[in-house]
């Protein structure tokens, strides 16, 4: 079996997984408040935004993830304290190139990154396949 295939049938199963939580894996709606952008000139302030998320990185009971839309990116801190199970257990189901939604306050991390202080995490569509590599990805951005 190819990796793609692996990868889409472990993604499959996540999906599975989410459905027993009672997540639709493919929600159709989301009041997005906020581009990233502009949740980025709002530090100290409350955001809600929604993009793709291109990064994931775990550190305890921290993930940190990258969330792009169309006009930028902004980091997402994840406390595991500030989030319901079920919530937790979504973020531990998510991957790289799903498509989610936040709230939150516009905070600026210990590296001086703007960073959103995740308390509401939605997901709002799986990715059953993995994003291209840039190496061999699509080359014209439109």
């Amino acid at each position: 079996m190819s990796r793609l295939q692996d990868t889409k049938d472990q993604r499959l199963e996540k999906i599975e997984k989410l459905r027993k939580l009672g997540v639709n894996p493919f929600a159709n709606k989301f009041n997005k408040r906020q581009t990233t952008q502009q949740s980025c000139e709002l530090l100290g302030k409350k955001t809600q935004t929604a993009g793709r998320i291109m990064a994931i990185r775990g550190h305890g009971a921290l993930v940190f993830m990258d969330l792009v839309d169309e006009t930028g990116k902004i980091q997402l801190i994840l406390h595991k304290d500030s989030l319901s199970d079920k919530e937790n257990k979504v973020v531990s189901l998510t991957d790289i190139g799903d498509f989610v939604g936040v709230s939150g306050k516009v905070i600026e991390s210990k590296t001086k990154e703007i960073s959103i202080d995740v308390n509401s995490f939605t997901l709002l569509t799986k990715s059953l396949r993995p994003l291209p590599s840039q190496w061999y990805g699509l080359k014209n951005k439109e």
